[in-house]
């Protein structure tokens, strides 16, 4: 329902909380700048007068989103194992919490969505994040000289396992719901630790 506020009320911020929401709902394509004006009780034009345009947008709520992995990054750089800190981190983006239950369903929809948009992308938003992750990676133990292809490849299992199950974990839930509220998520976050530490301490092997 759109809100009483005033234009002058509704701040850069909220704005992108709000588009964030959509997008991580419903994609790149399936969301308008008319959605996001009227979920706020704003005219599109006004919209516009922040962004520009639905690109712009979209651009600013991945950037948030890299800005933030960056700076729970920086959280890990007192942790002295490096193989400890990506696991922190890595168990850091399933935290229950909504802000980064949509951060998660806004980084699957941009590998996905990027379908149609690959070929003439110019910025690729999200590149510091994965970036970041393979150079963590990379300061474990046998992962020091591993192509970035190989890297990714290991972390995209443990990227899937998580935006699947944030994607999953509320239907799970309401078919299986004889063990309590919080079986689930817990069930899953044991799960997640042991293939955590399994991915970071198998290293390929060397040719």
């Amino acid at each position: 329902m759109p809100t009483t506020e005033s234009k002058a009320d509704i701040t850069r911020e909220r704005l992108l909380d709000e588009a964030s929401q959509l997008f991580a709902e419903r994609g790149f394509y399936g969301v308008s700048l008319a959605d996001v004006s009227g979920a706020l009780g704003l005219t599109k034009q006004g919209l516009l007068h922040h962004f520009g345009n639905k690109k712009r947008l979209y651009a600013e709520v991945l950037e948030r989103i890299a800005d933030a992995y960056d700076a729970r990054r920086s959280e890990t750089d007192s942790i002295s194992d490096p193989k400890e800190a990506l696991k922190c981190f890595l168990l850091g983006l399933d935290d229950g919490s909504a802000v980064e239950q949509n951060r998660v369903r806004l980084l699957v929809r941009e590998l996905l969505d990027n379908l149609q948009r690959m070929d003439t992308a110019k910025t690729w938003y999200l590149k510091p994040f994965l970036d970041n992750l393979i150079a963590m990676l990379r300061r474990c133990p046998g992962w020091g000289d591993v192509p970035s292809s190989v890297c990714l490849a290991a972390l995209a299992q443990i990227i899937g396992a998580i935006s699947y199950n944030v994607a999953a974990a509320p239907t799970f839930a309401k078919i299986y719901n004889d063990e309590g509220e919080g079986a689930l998520e817990a069930a899953f976050k044991d799960s997640l630790a042991v293939l955590v530490e399994a991915t970071l301490s198998a290293p390929p092997p060397r040719c």
